[in-house]
């Protein structure tokens, strides 16, 4: 299972929340969930990879390279 994928069934479950203010897991991943769920959309409607991350990196005021960090987290 894929880093994006637990995440969401945490926050589905109701577990993220608790996860977070234990200290489990950074209140980041919220955030990174969302700036990945866009990114995939992005592919959807985009050609380039790379404009992909920069309209994603704009849109959450991220370097191009903080994204690509990101992705990397959330796909592995």
């Amino acid at each position: 299972m894929v880093t994006s994928e637990l995440i969401k069934k945490l926050k589905e479950s109701g577990l993220l929340e608790d996860c977070i203010n234990k200290g489990v897991i950074s209140f980041n991943y919220t955030i990174w969930i969302d700036l990945y769920d866009f990114y995939i959309y992005q592919l959807k409607i985009e050609k380039s990879k790379m404009q992909c991350v920069s309209n994603t990196a704009e849109k959450f005021n991220y370097s191009d390279n903080m994204v690509r960090y990101v992705i990397n987290i959330m796909k592995n």
